[in-house]
């Protein structure tokens, strides 16, 4: 009997936009930080080359990476970022640092556009995982009918179509990880705070974040990827950074839950 999926945890978020002539990053990374780094309090950068600028928000990882022929903004689980940021604001955040980015450089064709996002589906084994994507009803179990091939043990597809001008990329696929966490948090998630007389308060802080990072983190499920993008995209006269990643978002979202039938 294949079991119901959990609702959906947003894994990863990347945005990125490909441009041509970029060629000043060379004189203006500095500019670039400086401007990011005066901006935004709680920012600082790890690294700067010749090949790439990299600035990061320190307290969830929220990462700007650029160079002289595209930008990206990424934001992903771990073990330290329990939950990532809500789409508003990354599209918010996005859609400030791709001007200042795209300002400097002095940047006006452009490539490129895209928004990807994962959306993972918890289940409690592999195996399960496994023949949930065989039943999504997306693709059903007739059309292995008669391909003579006896029990199919595991399927992942994708598919690439267009839609209002914006092609769009899904994959489904069963996943298994394995996320380090740390043996205290671990402990403290299963943890009874009024069991101890003293940092009751403390105690019980630590068993709610522990108890999320646990529950937003499967270790078992169904993986849905959808990549938005356009080729050769009308920004920034007739396309809005932040407009393109939400609708983009939503439009994932649709697919997962009307075409994939996995509820968010």
């Amino acid at each position: 009997m294949t079991q119901t999926p959990g609702p959906a945890i947003i894994h990863k978020l990347i945005f990125e936009l490909r441009y041509d002539y970029g060629y000043t990053y060379m004189d203006r990374c500095g500019a670039i930080l400086n401007d990011v780094l005066r901006k935004y309090p709680g920012w600082l950068s790890p690294e700067a080359t010749p090949s790439r600028g990299v600035v990061l928000r320190v307290a969830d990882d929220l990462r700007l990476c650029f160079s002289h022929f595209k930008l990206d903004l990424s934001h992903e689980q771990s073990e330290k970022v329990a939950e990532v940021v809500s789409i508003e604001e990354f599209a918010r955040i996005t859609d400030e640092l791709t001007k200042i980015v795209v300002e400097r450089l002095e940047v006006s064709e452009f490539g490129r556009i895209g928004f990807r996002s994962w959306r993972m589906f918890g289940l409690p084994s592999y195996d399960g995982a496994k023949r949930a994507v065989i039943d999504l009803q997306a693709l059903p179990r007739t059309c292995f009918e008669g391909l003579g091939i006896g029990d199919v043990e595991e399927v992942s597809w994708q598919i690439v179509g267009e839609r209002n001008a914006v092609r769009t990329r899904l994959a489904v696929a069963a996943f298994q990880q394995r996320l380090e966490v740390d043996p205290a948090l671990r402990k403290a998630a299963a943890d009874v705070p009024h069991k101890h007389p003293v940092d009751q308060k403390r105690m019980l802080y630590e068993k709610v974040k522990a108890q999320k990072l646990v529950r937003n983190y499967p270790e078992f499920g169904i993986l849905v990827d959808t990549d938005h993008y356009i080729e050769e995209p009308p920004y920034p006269d007739r396309l809005k950074v932040s407009e393109f990643i939400t609708s983009s978002f939503d439009s994932g979202r649709e697919i997962s839950e009307n075409v994939l039938h996995l509820k968010g």
